[in-house]
């Protein structure tokens, strides 16, 4: 976390905040998923719950957000400005 918050040019990963984008490509059921270590430090993967698959994650300068828990229709506040690198530091 600390190494994303660097990243992004801030002490901690802010909050209320779209810091990412990324493709929403498929909803499965965590039964049918195989997460990582890391994925199963930060989210519930107890039967019964739902994960989204994503693709092309990226990294965007951070713009205020007022959603609600799940999926919500996004409106940026100003341009979106994309960071050089992906989520997983691949180069664009």
């Amino acid at each position: 976390m600390r190494e994303l918050a660097a990243r992004l040019g801030t002490e901690a990963i802010p909050l209320g905040e779209v810091i990412a984008v990324a493709e929403l490509v498929g909803v499965l059921p965590v039964e049918r998923c195989s997460p990582s270590l890391q994925e199963q430090s930060l989210g519930d993967f107890s039967p019964g719950r739902w994960a989204w698959a994503i693709r092309r994650p990226r990294l965007i300068a951070p713009q205020d957000a007022h959603g609600t828990l799940g999926l919500w229709r996004w409106q940026p506040e100003r341009e979106i400005v994309y960071l050089d690198r992906d989520v997983h530091g691949s180069a664009i």
